[in-house]
């Protein structure tokens, strides 16, 4: 049987006066769902608190809610490690925050979080952008997701 060839090695050179990147210094995405926010913070007010506690850049969406009483925001970032999205002690007293879930189908159009409608979305800090979804159904029924309504008003 012949000796199988290595596939490659690693240097190990400290002072070899040429920089590396360590391949665990990869880029990863994080992906948070963040509410019980003042019906005031806005998306630049959070865009700017992020880099200042972990000096990332951060990609904001307002979710806007049933009742104008808080705010919620799906907030992305690629970064190193997504865990320190998850330390209490970066986030304000009483704010929740969960990893974000995807829509099953992928439509964020129909994109569900609990009982939060996503209807605006904006990137910070710069400028502004509101996209207006209509509501699932039109029928007095109130439908609460895509498929309900599909199943009640399909013909």
């Amino acid at each position: 049987m012949a000796k199988r060839k290595s596939s490659g090695i690693t240097g190990s050179a400290k002072d070899s006066g040429l920089h590396t990147i360590s391949r665990n210094s990869r880029l990863r995405k994080a992906n948070v769902f963040a509410t019980r926010f003042d019906p005031l913070v806005t998306g630049e007010k959070l865009t700017e608190y992020m880099h200042s506690k972990l000096d990332l850049d951060v990609k904001i969406e307002l979710i806007v809610t049933r009742y104008d009483t808080y705010r919620s925001f799906h907030i992305t970032c690629a970064c190193p490690d997504p865990s320190v999205f998850m330390y209490n002690d970066l986030w304000p007293e009483d704010a929740f925050v969960r990893w974000w879930k995807e829509p099953r189908n992928g439509n964020k159009q129909s994109a569900k979080v609990d009982n939060y409608d996503k209807i605006e979305k904006f990137e910070s800090p710069a400028e502004e952008l509101v996209v207006h979804i209509p509501p699932l159904c039109q029928s007095s029924e109130n439908c609460t997701s895509t498929s309900t309504c599909l199943a009640k008003h399909s013909g």
